[in-house]
């Protein structure tokens, strides 16, 4: 009973597949369509040069669409030996294109932080070009300091795999890094690129928050620094004038994820409560 409407859905797809690609749309116009080998190279060359843009409906809690989430990533996106890196040559603001090259001087971009109240910090990078490879040391391009990797791992869920080196274009993760957060480039000296940091959203809701215990006091502070460092788009900072700490995020159930990450990893329970205003007579 939805055999016309996906039919429809589908023209559609398939014509607007042809657009973004003058060869296929000779062949379109030739004889009406395009055949499922056409259809899906051209989704992946508009994927790649930005003018489409998939949307696969899934279920992760009930196990639906999976299947063909990951199929769509293999098919329709590019992987980093097909599109190059965006950056910015050192020293200025133009624009470079690095392309993924395991010989090339080795450069990761940090893009996750996660705070783990066992692990301590855990690192996650991408391999932007050459070989990161484990119990070496790096440098901290954008803090200009030396970090030494110890264990390299491939994260698989919550389940991490130890290996001995990770290539340019691939993901992986580095635990107990001294300096390093979110948005730094590692790598080699040599390179001659950089990476602009990642922009996140400015908070725009606050609360004020007390421990429900005095023993929390103490353990507010750095849990909180902990999760900031996890999570850039929440800030907190204690109000001058009414002596409160105040808790800031996009929203209130992202100020309540937050305080119950506080619970669950460092064991700090606190209060939220409406932030007081220091109002003023002018």
């Amino acid at each position: 009973d939805l055999a016309a409407a996906a039919q429809t859905a589908r023209d559609a797809l398939i014509e607007m597949v042809a657009e973004a690609d003058d060869a296929l749309m000779e062949k379109f116009f030739e004889s009406g369509t395009l055949t499922q080998e056409e259809l899906v190279d051209g989704l992946k060359r508009g994927v790649a040069a930005g003018r489409i843009f998939p949307l696969v409906c899934t279920s992760a809690g009930a196990n639906i669409g999976m299947q063909p989430l990951l199929d769509a990533i293999l098919s329709y996106v590019p992987s980093p030996a097909e599109r190059p890196f965006a950056a910015t040559a050192k020293g200025s603001e133009d624009a470079v294109a690095v392309k993924a090259s395991d010989s090339s001087p080795a450069a990761a971009f940090v893009w996750k932080t996660v705070a783990d109240p066992f692990a301590g910090r855990i690192t996650m990078f991408r391999v932007i070009s050459g070989t990161v490879k484990a119990d070496s040391t790096i440098q901290n391009i954008t803090r200009e300091t030396p970090e030494r990797l110890g264990h390299l791992t491939l994260l698989q869920g919550k389940t991490p795999t130890n290996v001995p080196e990770i290539r340019s274009g691939d993901l992986g993760a580095v635990a107990k890094l001294k300096d390093t957060l979110t948005s730094d480039l590692l790598g080699d000296k040599t390179i001659a690129f950089r990476v602009l940091p990642i922009k996140f959203a400015e908070p725009v809701i606050s609360y004020a928050i007390e421990p429900k215990t005095r023993g929390d006091e103490e353990k507010i502070s750095t849990a909180l620094h902990r999760l900031q460092e996890e999570d850039p788009s929440i800030s907190y900072n204690r109000e001058a004038e009414t002596k409160q700490l105040l808790l800031a995020g996009q929203g209130q159930s992202h100020i309540e994820v937050t305080v119950a990450k506080l619970k669950r990893r460092f064991g700090v329970e606190v209060n939220l409560k409406i932030p007081r205003i220091p109002y003023r007579e002018t």
